[in-house]
């Protein structure tokens, strides 16, 4: 399996973050679901998603989706690297420096994309049991731009475990979806 590799690094960074004290860190396991506006396809599929803090300030995101639909196979890979401008306030803003790459093939047809660009993001602990996150984001990719917006809450059910809905959209009218279950530690 190909996330096999990558669950393995990420139990490994589980184990050393235990020396940082608080921290955010987390592994999500999603269930998946784009809506291309062009496209009659909806590829879904499975995700992962992991955020691991560098200190105080500064976290590494990293995403793995893979999707298909209607002879439509959507592989892709993000990275971020972000700076929490106010780590100890309410309401949490970061900014990031994001890299995406996407595999797409469709009737023996692939493509290949690299994007690049940033992103503006808050979460807001809403008591105890609920967190408010979004991003606002800007990549490139070959000259043409996409503005991309994200929403989502989490509900905590204990300590380390959550229930996660996501909902995007860019200016192309793509909408995305996404529920997850998270591990925090």
């Amino acid at each position: 399996m190909k996330y096999a590799n990558v669950l393995w690094a990420l139990a490994c960074l589980a184990a050393s973050s235990f020396a940082l004290g608080e921290t955010h860190n987390f592994i999500q396991l999603s269930y998946v679901e784009e809506r291309p506006d062009a496209e009659d396809a909806r590829p879904s599929g499975l995700g992962i998603l992991a955020r691991y803090d560098i200190g105080e300030h500064i976290f590494i995101r990293g995403e793995i989706e893979d999707l298909e639909d209607k002879g439509v196979d959507v592989s892709g890979h993000a990275l971020a690297l972000a700076y929490r401008l106010n780590p100890h306030d309410p309401i949490v803003i970061h900014a990031a420096a994001i890299v995406e790459h996407e595999d797409e093939e469709e009737d023996g047809n692939q493509d290949h994309s690299l994007a690049k660009g940033g992103e503006i993001g808050f979460h807001a602990e809403l008591g105890q049991r609920f967190v408010f996150h979004g991003e606002a984001s800007a990549v490139y990719e070959k000259g043409d731009e996409t503005l991309g917006l994200a929403l989502g809450m989490l509900f905590k059910l204990s300590e380390h475990l959550g229930a996660n809905i996501e909902l995007s959209r860019d200016n192309d009218r793509n909408e995305g979806m996404e529920l997850g279950l998270r591990y925090s530690f």
